[in-house]
């Protein structure tokens, strides 16, 4: 039992996650998994936090449990992905970030990592094509544009 209703222990889960509070962070959210009615977007979170950790087989479960429940949702399925290239499944990725850019087209972090898998398995002009799409199309302030550019130069190096 807590003194917290469940809003409560999701707020302050999340205060904790972005504090970088993970061991608290996932106490809280361990709390709310035991209870009656669990937030949806504690699921969320938990994957999130078990990523950090490395747990990633803990981290797809609860991710997938969030997309069941959230079928739409884009950066879960993007993030998902990310677990399943971190454990060496990286079609299994592909086929993710496919499904994650037939919602979002233009999605950076998917079109990104997309481009580095290509790369990796010497898929050099989709990879360009790839990298080209954030440069074309994604906000100048984006992370991606200068993750895009640096990749762009790499392989022109490799030329």
């Amino acid at each position: 039992m807590t003194m917290f209703d469940p809003d409560e222990l999701l707020a302050l889960a999340h205060l904790d996650l972005n504090k970088e509070r993970y061991d608290q962070a996932l106490a809280r959210l361990k709390v709310l998994m035991s209870a009656q009615e669990v937030p949806i977007a504690a699921y969320s979170m938990l994957g999130r936090v078990y990523a950090i950790l490395g747990l990633h087989e803990r981290a797809k479960e609860a991710l997938e449990t969030y997309l069941r429940l959230r079928p739409d949702v884009v950066p879960e399925h993007f993030h998902l992905g990310m677990l399943y290239r971190d454990s060496g499944e990286g079609e299994q990725a592909m086929e993710i970030w496919a499904a994650v850019l037939a919602k979002a087209p233009n999605f950076p972090p998917a079109l990104y990592h997309q481009g580095l898998y290509l790369l990796e398995q010497g898929l050099r002009h989709e990879a360009i094509d790839k990298l080209n799409q954030i440069l074309e199309t994604a906000d100048p302030a984006d992370e991606h544009i200068g993750m895009a550019n640096s990749l762009m130069a790499e392989i022109s190096l490799q030329s």
